[in-house]
């Protein structure tokens, strides 16, 4: 739905962020940083089956690399394959498209 109105707002690209999620569900964004849930894993459900398919714009993944064993490369292969537009490290802004 945010995403749709985005659109028609004349937004240039849409975020698909962890913190995001917790406040639409009425949390604080400083639990997007707390081991509550793999933030990944998360983004990606909730990105590829409600924003993805809901807009043309373009879609930033909102990356977590907190996580030690998380294959960066691997992971952008994915997150590009699935439709993604670009990732943006957080929560250091640094924005990333191969």
């Amino acid at each position: 739905m945010t995403a749709r109105a985005a659109e028609r707002a004349g937004a240039d690209f849409v975020l698909a962020l962890n913190a995001g999620r917790f406040r639409a569900m009425g949390g604080a964004s400083p639990a997007s940083i707390l081991p509550i849930r793999n933030s990944n894993e998360f983004v990606a459900s909730f990105g590829r089956t409600e924003i993805l398919p809901s807009t043309k714009l373009p879609v930033f993944f909102g990356t977590c690399t907190f996580d030690p064993e998380l294959d960066v490369d691997r992971w952008l292969d994915r997150i590009i394959k699935w439709g993604f537009w670009r990732r943006d490290q957080l929560p250091i802004g640094h924005t990333h498209r191969r």
